[in-house]
């Protein structure tokens, strides 16, 4: 299923930068000093980034294609172009272009996720990103993030702009799955700053 199969190609949207743009103030979500609230609730969650970074505006599907040519072999640059479809919910980054941040929402799955499923997942997910993006997966853990289980993925991907270590959550709840990728050329400094941010994100009720 397309769900599934978008989960590796998501991080692509760490390579792009675009314009940048605003975010509007919501309550209920501790804000760390030096970070501003994102208001994500239309798309049903909240997160706070750090000031310096920018909200991208616009359609950065295109942006996201033509990179993607010079990284995916055709099989995977296919899957990625299918998966673009759905237009990220939030495309941050720092006015530098890096580190930066994608939140892309997909249908929720069909049923409920017990164990032998997350395995699956985590199965799937391991076989995305070694075999069609070419990662070297470092670790994946069962997380739980403003009030719902996922999965945490660390690995890195050699880019033509350097070697990127991203960090992806993969939340899933009953109508809704969040799949949320930072993107770092130097994790050093951004390990902390990714950590943080997720400590923020908040699913906000219908």
């Amino acid at each position: 299923m397309m769900m599934w199969r978008v989960l590796a190609f998501s991080g692509l949207l760490g390579l792009i930068a675009v314009a940048c743009g605003g975010s509007e103030p919501a309550a209920s979500v501790g804000v760390p000093e030096g970070y501003e609230l994102y208001d994500g609730s239309a798309d049903g969650f909240l997160i706070a980034l750090p000031s310096a970074w920018v909200v991208a505006e616009g359609d950065v599907a295109p942006f996201i294609a033509e990179g993607a040519e010079a990284v995916l072999e055709p099989e995977a640059l296919e899957i990625l172009r299918d998966s673009l479809a759905t237009e990220p919910a939030l495309f941050a980054l720092d006015a530098t272009g890096n580190p930066n941040v994608n939140v892309i929402l997909q249908p929720g799955p069909p049923g409920p996720m017990d164990a032998g499923r997350w395995e699956d997942l985590e199965a799937i997910l391991r076989t995305q990103l070694s075999e069609l993006l070419g990662a070297t997966v470092l670790s994946v853990d069962r997380v739980e993030y403003g009030g719902t289980e996922g999965l945490f993925s660390v690995f890195e991907v050699a880019y033509p702009t350097g070697l990127a270590e991203q960090h992806q959550y993969f939340m899933v709840t009953e109508d809704a799955s969040f799949v949320i990728t930072f993107t770092s050329f130097d994790p050093a400094a951004d390990r902390g700053t990714f950590a943080a941010v997720m400590e923020t994100f908040t699913l906000v009720a219908d």
